[in-house]
């Protein structure tokens, strides 16, 4: 009995892994306030961003989908560009890198982090 409790532990752990490894939270610590976001999707399918910050301006939970091959900073309904209230992005994404520009500075956008997914 002690090995099959084991067994579908193991199990369980093993598809907590991979679910993991296929919608893990992304975050990145910045170099200041008012930084703005730039997704790479440089994969075969439109993938989905889930806001986990709240941009200034916008609620938590705000989702974008952006398409297979594209690049884009993110903006709001209005057309501005969503920016950290703190400098940080925390975001639900498919695994991805992060690298931040500290010379980006369209807008009120004070550098952007850009999140790339292959």
């Amino acid at each position: 009995m002690k090995t099959i409790v084991t067994r579908v532990g193991l199990a369980f752990a093993a598809l907590a892994a991979t679910l993991a490894v296929t919608a893990p939270q992304a975050s990145a610590e910045p170099a200041g306030r008012g930084a703005c976001l730039t997704i790479a999707n440089d994969s075969r399918n439109a993938i989905r961003i889930v806001m986990r910050t709240t941009p200034i301006g916008n609620q938590p939970g705000w989702a974008h989908d952006i398409p297979a091959h594209s690049v884009g900073t993110l903006v709001d309904g209005s057309g501005r560009y969503l920016l950290s209230p703190d400098g940080k992005w925390d975001i639900t994404a498919p695994a991805g890198s992060w690298a931040f520009d500290p010379k980006f500075r369209e807008g009120a956008c004070k550098g952007v982090w850009n999140f790339t997914v292959k």
